[in-house]
């Protein structure tokens, strides 16, 4: 995953809370000491997460490459 954040908004969650559709841009620990990418994923199936949940108590997210409904408890903004 990667290190360096530029011009990059991010949210560090732990990997219970990692829904589908998140986006994770790093780790808690080194990319090389774990089985992922570092240039970072898209959280696409159940076993993503649990991957995640295996190597790392916490990840960084994206919230702006996360999918619109990876997070069901903040509402949308509804345009006119």
């Amino acid at each position: 995953m990667s290190e360096h954040t530029e011009n990059r908004r991010e949210l560090q969650i732990k990997t219970q809370d990692l829904t589908l559709g998140m986006y994770v841009t790093r780790l808690d620990r080194p990319c090389p000491d774990t089985p992922f990418a570092s240039e970072g994923m898209a959280v696409e199936a159940p076993e993503d997460i649990a991957r995640l949940q295996s190597q790392c108590d916490h990840v960084y997210i994206d919230p702006d490459r996360c999918d619109r409904y990876a997070f069901p408890l903040i509402p949308l903004t509804v345009e006119a």
